[in-house]
């Protein structure tokens, strides 16, 4: 599943799989919060670190694995696209993307005073469109089917689950 900061990823995600005990729910974050002092600190060594650990932990998990991180990263003022070689080395069966519009993720951050709160309006705006257009790559390169689930609808978790049951 991917979306933007502050897009409701971790609070969908962690609904459904308390009612679904046949999934993991795992953030790419804490994947890294586990060896934090093996971090790399390359954007894309990052991300390619996430990809062994989830194939790594494919190895030992029964249940079906729903990785919750992020397609498009700000780092040092600019963004970076995660790269469809990566998200290929998942092996998804689907991507999941939460959009929303700035607003409501400003709002979002805000309540929760994410770092990211002072962002402007015109930057969560350019990280929205950069997520929607690397997930539209990802559908067409993987072949992978691609929904996208507005953040703000009502029941989303259960509608993610709808989702789920179709792969």
């Amino acid at each position: 599943m991917f979306g933007v900061s502050g897009a409701g990823k971790t609070t969908i995600c962690t609904r459904f799989a308390a009612r679904n005990p046949s999934f993991l729910h795992i953030t790419a974050s804490s994947l890294l919060d586990q060896h934090t002092s093996d971090r790399p600190r390359d954007v894309l060594a990052v991300q390619a670190e996430i990809v062994s650990r989830v194939r790594s932990l494919r190895l030992t998990e029964a249940r079906r694995i729903i990785l919750d991180g992020h397609c498009v990263i700000r780092s040092q003022g600019s963004l970076f696209r995660v790269p469809s070689s990566l998200v290929s080395e998942l092996r998804p069966s689907m991507i999941v993307l939460i959009d929303s519009d700035p607003e409501f993720i400003a709002a979002r951050r805000a309540s929760r005073k994410d770092r990211r709160s002072e962002m402007s309006l015109d930057k969560v705006a350019e990280e929205l469109d950069a997520a929607r257009e690397a997930c539209l790559s990802y559908r067409k390169e993987l072949r992978v089917p691609l929904r996208v689930l507005a953040a703000d609808q009502p029941n989303i978790a259960e509608k993610f689950g709808r989702l789920l049951s179709q792969v």
